[in-house]
């Protein structure tokens, strides 16, 4: 039986776009919170740790929610999220 996901199958691996970069190849547990995603974006790149973000599917106007999981999204690996910087207080 063929696989497209060698190794994990506890993760998936995501590209990120953001204002700061691309983030290629991001791993992360299937069942990372969409706001813990979040959150290691805004360390990774340095955005203000009191600002408001949010995460779509590149080519979506879907808002991911916050309180789900990853694996609540069925994503694919290699799937492109973009990542929006609302600025304080949005």
């Amino acid at each position: 039986m063929e696989t497209k996901k060698p190794g994990n199958q506890d993760s998936i691996v995501l590209t990120i776009e953001t204002p700061k970069g691309v983030w290629e190849n991001a791993t992360f547990d299937k069942t990372t919170k969409i706001s813990e995603v979040i959150q290691q974006v805004v360390v990774k790149y340095k955005f203000a740790t009191d600002g408001s973000y949010q995460l779509k599917v590149k080519g979506q106007t879907e808002v991911l929610k916050p309180e789900r999981t990853l694996v609540s999204y069925h994503f694919e690996d290699h799937t492109t999220l973009v990542f929006t910087d609302l600025g304080a207080g949005a």
